[in-house]
């Protein structure tokens, strides 16, 4: 699940875009939870709006094998509020120090590693400029490729720069960020958690980085003459839900089809007749080469 700065913004995002991954569906009804709790729903509309919700997502969700964790989250809901950051600052100083790697894959992970430090910092004012997620979770979102058994010897390049430091704890891969700048005035102002290393990449004067016009996601323009203003999960998304009416060849009725499609002349209904008109003289010329 993604980094969130604002949740009920995030919330409020994605029931109104109807867009919420099943592999994320527990981490979001958490979400979910928290929120209705906090806008004062009772119990019995937070199990039936967590139903409503989560149904369309997994046609075989069952509320009944979920009371437990929504209740749990409830009890959380009780203790803490949702996120609401409105933006991770970056200094000069900072991105400066990031420059001087002079390899661009390391860059892009030492601007990540500080934003989620500086991320966690405000979640939590003890918590130090650490950093305690999956390696993916870094790799994935600076946009950096190798091989997996690679990832701990880039940590342990930008420990030898004296970037990170590495807890001692050998069950617990912790990361300490050592050039965070609290002092100064940012110069960016990251507001988005998602692509952190494209939204790097996005500083620099010939940027190929455009922020999608339906999510807001960062994501890489493939063409010079600027290409979708979607990103591609958008795009996808977008191709599915368009969709046109078309008047039947053979009935007259008209029928409706996805956008893209530029084959289809013929209502479903005509269409089976066909195919099933074919079948028969697929049949019957068969038999006819039997008994020949």
């Amino acid at each position: 699940m993604d980094l969130i700065l604002n949740e009920k913004q995030y919330i409020e995002k994605m029931l109104e875009l109807g867009d919420c991954s099943p592999k994320d569906l527990g981490a979001n009804i958490a979400l979910l939870t928290r929120y209705m709790y906090q806008e004062k729903y009772t119990q019995k509309e937070i199990y039936n709006g967590i139903e409503e919700f989560a149904s369309k997502v997994d046609s075989d969700f069952d509320i009944n094998n979920w009371y437990s964790f929504i209740d749990k989250c409830i009890g959380k809901a009780k203790k803490r509020d949702l996120l609401n950051i409105d933006y991770i600052p970056i200094t000069q100083k900072e991105l400066d120090t990031i420059k001087e790697i002079k390899n661009p894959a390391r860059e892009r992970l030492a601007f990540t590693l500080l934003v989620i430090a500086k991320f966690n910092n405000l979640k939590s004012e003890t918590n130090n400029n650490w950093i305690n997620y999956s390696m993916d979770v870094y790799f994935n979102l600076a946009r950096v490729t190798c091989k997996v058994d690679d990832r701990p010897y880039i940590i342990y390049d930008l420990k030898e720069l004296g970037l990170v430091e590495v807890s001692k704890k050998i069950t617990r891969f912790n990361i300490r960020i050592t050039f965070v700048d609290n002092e100064s005035d940012p110069v960016l102002k990251i507001t988005d958690m998602r692509e952190l290393g494209y939204q790097y990449q996005n500083l620099g004067p010939k940027s190929k980085i455009k922020l999608c016009k339906r999510c807001g996601k960062p994501y890489k323009v493939k063409y010079s003459k600027g290409g979708s203003p979607y990103c591609t999960d958008c795009q996808n998304k977008s191709a599915k839900d368009e969709t046109k009416l078309i008047t039947c060849d053979c009935c007259g009725k008209e029928f409706i089809a996805v956008s893209k499609n530029n084959r289809s002349v013929l209502c479903s209904e005509c269409q089976n007749i066909i195919d099933l008109e074919k079948t028969r003289q697929r049949v019957a010329k068969h038999r006819e080469k039997r008994h020949m």
